[in-house]
């Protein structure tokens, strides 16, 4: 096992956190306090159920979907794959579920106060789930 190092890279022009052997380092925080929470992902989805449709692509706040559940289903396993919901996103479950089903994800909602994401359970069976290892919500 290679050692590591936490410090911070003199090198830059704007001083910044990073970890990792010596000359291999990886930023995880930058100048101004903000962190990166995950180094090198894998594949990026986009939720907005205000302008998502589960016939996108789900690759850009453009063309995102409208669903977590059917963005988990477009995730690959322990690929560090990172699902945005956006601000204001609003999911009611009615029946179903959303199963977060594929090993090493990050569900990551985005907004604060009322613009939280928000997941409403509108049926005495509907539930979220994490059945998959190495899951972030």
């Amino acid at each position: 096992m290679s050692q590591q190092y936490t410090h911070f890279n003199k090198l830059s022009v704007v001083n910044s956190l990073a970890v990792g052997a010596k000359g291999s380092e990886k930023v995880v925080a930058d100048a101004y306090g903000r962190m990166y929470l995950n180094f090198e992902p894998g594949n990026q989805f986009y939720v907005d159920s205000g302008v998502g449709s589960n016939s996108n692509d789900g690759l850009t706040w453009a063309t995102a979907f409208a669903t977590i559940d059917y963005a988990i289903g477009k995730c690959t396993a322990n690929n560090a794959d990172i699902i945005w919901v956006a601000p204001g996103h609003v999911e009611t479950i009615t029946g179903t579920s959303i199963v977060a089903d594929i090993a090493g994800i990050s569900v990551i909602g985005i907004g604060t106060g009322s613009l939280k994401p928000q997941i409403k359970h509108n049926h005495a069976d509907a539930e979220v789930s994490i059945t998959a290892d190495n899951v972030t919500w």
